[in-house]
């Protein structure tokens, strides 16, 4: 399977701060003799460019602005409310062998906020979007008027989530009503997806 990863934050009213460090470990076809060959993707945010990522909504780099050159982070939000910035690493790896990912991000100012969500996509698609705000972590969908639709071809997203909706049956839809509800301050994972359906 070839995949995309994207990371998202959401957040009304807290400043996010996300410096990345993210290792992917892919293979093409193994070999009888050598180990799977492993695809590193190595980014900081540390400067003022970031080669192969996309930057939406109001995500950007601060160095050389708000922090000194080289010493910068990917500030996905301010502290205004309804923000939502992505960056999304947009050229597509094969994640046969699975996905090792680290990263550093710190969160800070405000009163509130919904959290960050990582998720892979797949890879072949040619126009890939972002996924509804607030407690969909810009992964799933959000069933509220208006309905936002979530990711296109999403295949499992990954929700740190500070609020605690990511795991709400109203941002994405659970099997057999198993949302668990609102649960702050916890970790989710969600299934695969596409813009209005699934992410269960």
């Amino acid at each position: 399977m070839k995949s995309r990863f994207n990371f998202t934050l959401w957040r009304p009213v807290v400043l996010g701060a996300l410096c990345v460090l993210l290792i992917v470990l892919a293979s093409a076809a193994p070999t009888a003799t050598f180990a799977a060959p492993k695809v590193t993707i190595n980014e900081t945010f540390r400067n003022g460019t970031a080669t192969g990522w996309n930057l939406s909504g109001s995500a950007t780099l601060t160095s050389g602005g708000v922090d000194p050159a080289g010493a910068g982070w990917l500030r996905l939000t301010s502290t205004a409310n309804n923000q939502a910035g992505s960056a999304i690493y947009n050229t597509a790896f094969s994640s046969s062998d699975g996905v090792r990912a680290t990263f550093t991000y710190a969160t800070y100012g405000g009163s509130g906020a919904d959290g960050i969500s990582f998720y892979l996509i797949d890879g072949a698609t040619a126009a890939p979007t972002v996924g509804a705000a607030g407690g969909s972590l810009g992964y799933s969908w959000w069933n509220t008027n208006p309905f936002q639709n979530g990711v296109t071809n999403g295949y499992v997203g990954i929700g740190f989530d500070e609020w605690g909706n990511f795991s709400h049956s109203d941002f994405g839809a659970c099997g057999a009503g198993a949302c668990p509800g609102r649960v702050a301050n916890s970790v989710t994972i969600r299934g695969s997806g596409n813009l209005n359906t699934g992410f269960n």
